[in-house]
């Protein structure tokens, strides 16, 4: 095992206009429409937003789960240099729970309801690990312990009925960790978990992290727990990455006008406000997505910038600072980023 406390400049999965869409009767919906991120070694990085946003496709994505009427249509998925869209199906098998695991939303459904919580941990190492059985049990024990399960080697013994919701999400992460992988997806790792569970999981997955020296993408639509855990954070919005930070860049000053709503919509304790933030209109239909920018519709400052530029043209992720990029025609003029011209197409009438 190695020990990281600081996340490195490597670069671990590297994803490039990544598209994956789902063709049905009713039209083709854009699910993720072109989303580039990184994720360096040993650092832990937030992907927030809206339900429907496109996160867990984009994870799923990652790993190549994605099931019909699904499909990857463009992008490059970089893991270790390696193209993951190139793999063979076999090999991409060995990887999934080897080099990438996953923990789901839902840990109890996940689990076998007639084999012990022992035996699913021994068959998740076995499948990627020539080892026997009791070696394979040894090794279940131990990462019930790991993640902090008391008593693990009777609880190795149990059936997941006899488990908690927080105890069943310690096995799930406890099967995902069996092969020591070298990036971790926690999608929605805290569901229905209440507040105090919640705590105790996302500090297990960040002393995890540096104990391990693994990367982990925490996907989730809450701030706080990304404001919590996070080193940077990646917003989403319609199937695209609007907003990309460091934490502590995001919440001093975010960018996008969908981030500050966002932000802006989070009670805060000892302040007394008439009404939250409340962020206008509804997520677009991802069948029918609007011209240009794809939050202009809800957008205010659309209005003060130029409703022109801002309907009838999608700006491009930025770099606005070394550690913040931003997806808004607020941003595009500044320095070296110029607002291209208007096709006679796309010119007003």
């Amino acid at each position: 095992m190695t020990d990281i406390s600081n996340p490195s400049d490597e670069v671990l999965l590297e994803v490039n206009d990544l598209k994956t869409y789902f063709f049905s009767r009713e039209g083709v919906v854009k699910a993720v429409d072109g989303v580039d991120l990184t994720v360096r070694r040993g650092e832990i990085y937030g992907l927030v937003g809206e339900s429907g946003c496109g996160k867990s496709v984009t994870s799923l994505s990652i790993l190549r789960l994605v099931g019909r009427p699904g499909k990857i249509v463009g992008g490059t998925i970089k893991f270790q240099g390696r193209n993951l869209l190139d793999l063979s199906e076999t090999e991409m098998k060995a990887m999934r729970g080897n080099r990438i695991s996953m923990i789901f939303q839902q840990s109890l459904p996940s689990l076998d309801p007639v084999y012990k919580i022992g035996d699913q941990i021994v068959e998740a190492h076995q499948v990627h690990a020539k080892i026997d059985k009791k070696e394979a049990w040894n090794l279940a024990v131990e990462m019930l312990d790991l993640v902090g399960i008391p008593d693990p080697k009777r609880r190795a013994h149990c059936y997941p009925y006899e488990l908690s919701g927080g105890m069943a999400q310690r096995v799930m992460i406890a099967m995902a960790l069996t092969c020591e992988p070298a990036l971790l997806i926690a999608d929605e790792p805290t569901t229905a978990l209440d507040v105090t569970i919640e705590a105790q999981i996302l500090e297990l997955i960040s002393n995890l992290r540096t104990k391990l020296g693994m990367s982990v993408i925490l996907i989730t639509h809450n701030l706080g727990v990304v404001a919590e855990t996070a080193d940077r954070v990646a917003v989403m919005y319609a199937g695209r990455i609007v907003e990309e930070a460091s934490v502590l860049s995001l919440f001093a000053q975010p960018l996008h006008p969908y981030t500050q709503g966002l932000i802006d919509s989070i009670p805060v304790l000892n302040q007394t406000k008439a009404r939250l933030h409340i962020i206008p209109g509804v997520v677009p239909d991802c069948i029918n997505l609007p011209a240009g920018c794809k939050f202009g519709p809800r957008c205010e400052a659309r209005i003060k910038y130029n409703l022109t530029v801002c309907n009838q043209i999608e700006p491009h992720l930025i770099q606005v600072s070394p550690e913040h990029k931003v997806r808004c025609w607020l941003y595009e003029e500044s320095g070296q980023h110029q607002r291209p011209a208007l096709s006679s197409s796309e010119a007003p009438i």
